[in-house]
């Protein structure tokens, strides 16, 4: 009977290069949708922005004994009431202005400013039709040239000169032709803020039951995750919306009534217009700083009133931004500057002005989800505020780019803020294990890996030499005589050489001998009657054959030494590792110099100890040492 052959262990599974085609085409199927349909998404994302903005308050009055519907109308009154009173401010501002502009011609005084720059225009024009040919006289077909005595369109051969024929649209009859090409943009408009309008109401009085099918959508598997990525993206949201409401107003303020001071028309405008465009990202203030700067250079006949009205806003704006934002929003979004000028262009891009009104909002609501949701952690990672790159990383980069440098000052920076043993376990030695693992794929030179290991080992003398002769404080006697040996490579002797600076912080003592030599020393020292531990010491990948080896010959001719190995670096498969090693004759397999330092003297090492607490040990025979299994 015929068998099917088994499946392949990747079928039906996507590749690492499809799941990242799948990706991408999602993305971009999203960002389609969000363009086409912006017509739907806008009004809902304006109002999803107003309810953040408005749910405090409106929760605030419903705890304090108003109802829920008349809490929320009640805010959504007050907000469309205090828009509508500042959009009459403006308009009126606004008509009258333009009826100044109008009766005062400010014409003349502009021609006169700029005179100097219009001269100079002109003269380069003029040097640039310098060469031009002159056009000579015109001469009609089979004619003789035109006299130029000759009156109006009459040649000297009596004929006639063509007339110039002027078109002239006549003029409509119909009055109010104007209005539909008026009506359209006016009744869209209005529609469209009467369903924000609607929308925003609607959210506030059902807020929680939007909350409640948000999470029925999560399901129970992600109801913790779903519940705090809302929480804090109301919270960030809210918070962010309240302080830069609160923040603009105040510059606002501050611009008119320094405009005022100066004498620039209508400070009660441009102080509004500051308040509202402010809330675009960097580009704001100055889009709003256009108009009276205009204003000064047509109305006043000098430019000290120019550079004063620029210099208030450059002021205001550096004081704002450097010194009281900053103690006021504390750690802020949690977008970083890039990423927001980025996302503010990208929103602009898809909705025009209003994207760069939302793009605060939007791309905070991106970097949440990508904080709470694994899935979408490249969000963060692209546009949160922290650097993502650890140290192990970033040290890794600047050594093999040949920045040694800033590899010192990034181990100095570490050096201070951490114990040499976090230093060594935290950012030097997983940096060896992935220079040994990208040479073993070929993925750097010999020449590379090899400066690779000559600068660290520069730094470990030098910038790490003060911790180094810290750490080398004997607290008392010796807890422990280890005999060390690397495996095999220069990053199995660089991982040793960090573990032998670490030995005598807890007052032991260590020999390091070669490989070859590693058994006979064992063996010697513990003949003499010795407490001695063997240290076997390698960075993965490799060496693991090897380590099992000497583990076998100390097992087999010094039956009683205790022998500890240190698998440092990026071993994938710890069970594995260590049942080999066990098998082999290992009394104990470390994965971190702290781990190996807490099984060389777990009572006299307590802080750098991270294993879990040991057994108890047998009572130690001649000669030796018990490790703890």
């Amino acid at each position: 009977m015929p068998t099917s052959s088994p499946a392949h262990p990747l079928v039906g599974r996507p590749v690492p290069g499809q799941r990242t085609f799948y990706r991408l085409g999602a993305i971009l199927l999203v960002v389609g949708v969000l363009f086409w349909a912006k017509a739907v998404f806008i009004p809902l994302a304006l109002a999803i922005l107003l309810t953040f903005a408005l749910s405090p308050v409106a929760g605030w009055l419903e705890r304090h004994g108003l109802g829920r519907v008349p809490s929320c109308l009640l805010v959504s009154g007050a907000a469309l009431g205090l828009v509508a009173g500042l959009g009459w401010v403006a308009g009126t501002q606004i008509r009258e202005l333009a009826r100044d502009v109008e009766e005062k011609n400010y014409t003349e005084n502009m021609r006169r400013k700029f005179q100097p720059v219009l001269a100079l225009l002109d003269r380069v024009d003029h040097l640039g039709t310098a060469g031009a040919d002159v056009p000579g006289p015109i001469v009609p077909p089979g004619g003789q040239p035109a006299d130029p005595n000759a009156p109006p369109g009459q040649l000297t051969d009596g004929a006639r000169a063509p007339v110039p024929v002027v078109v002239i649209k006549p003029k409509t009859t119909e009055a109010l032709a104007w209005v539909p090409s008026l009506a359209g943009p006016v009744v869209e408009g209005l529609a469209a803020s009467l369903l924000v309008t609607v929308l925003t109401i609607f959210m506030l009085i059902q807020r929680e039951s939007v909350r409640d099918r948000l999470l029925a959508l999560a399901g129970r598997r992600q109801l913790t995750t779903t519940t705090r990525a809302l929480d804090d993206a109301a919270r960030r949201v809210s918070r962010y919306l309240l302080l830069q409401a609160s923040t603009n107003a105040a510059m606002g303020l501050i611009l008119g009534v320094g405009l005022y001071l100066i004498g620039i028309p209508y400070p009660a405008l441009w102080g509004l217009l500051t308040a509202a465009l402010r809330f675009i990202p960097y580009i704001g203030i100055w889009l709003s700083a256009l108009f009276p700067i205009a204003l000064a250079v047509a109305v006043f006949p000098g430019w000290t009133q120019v550079l004063v009205v620029l210099a208030l806003y450059a002021g205001s704006d550096l004081l704002m931004t450097n010194v009281i934002e900053p103690l006021l929003f504390g750690r802020g979004t949690g977008v970083s500057s890039l990423a927001l000028l980025i996302a503010a262009t990208f929103w602009a891009f898809l909705w025009g002005p209003v994207g760069l009104l939302l793009a605060v909002p939007l791309t905070v609501c991106l970097v949440v989800l990508g904080e709470h949701i694994p899935s979408l952690k490249f969000l963060h990672t692209l546009l949160g505020d922290e650097a993502s790159v650890d140290p192990t990383a970033r040290y890794f980069h600047r050594v093999l780019s040949g920045q040694s440098d800033e590899a010192a000052l990034l181990v100095g920076e570490q050096a201070a803020a951490r114990p040499l043993p976090e230093v060594y376990d935290g950012v030097i030695l997983p940096a060896v294990a992935q220079a040994k693992a990208e040479r073993d794929r070929g993925d750097i030179t010999p020449d590379e890996e090899r400066t690779f290991y000559r600068v660290t080992r520069g730094l470990m003398g030098g910038v790490l030499a003060g911790p180094r002769a810290e750490a080398a404080e004997k607290p008392g006697g010796p807890t422990a005589r280890v005999v060390a040996c690397s495996v095999r490579g220069e990053a199995d002797r660089i991982a040793l050489a960090m573990f032998r600076d670490l030995v005598p912080a807890i007052g032991g003592e260590i020999e390091i001998v070669p490989a070859s030599q590693f058994v006979d020393m064992v063996r010697d020292r513990a003949g003499r009657g010795e407490k001695v531990v063997a240290c076997v010491g390698t960075v993965s990948p490799g060496g693991l054959a090897q380590a099992g080896g000497l583990c076998r010959q100390i097992r087999a001719r010094c039956p009683g030494v205790g022998v500890v190995v240190g698998r440092w670096g990026m071993s994938e498969d710890k069970a594995g590792t260590e049942q080999f090693l066990t098998a082999a004759g290992a009394s104990r397999v470390t994965w971190t110099l702290r781990e190996t330092l807490a099984a060389l003297a777990p009572d006299a090492a307590p802080a750098v100890r991270t294993a879990a607490p040991d057994r108890a040990a047998a009572p130690a025979e001649p000669g030796q040492v018990t490790v703890p299994a």
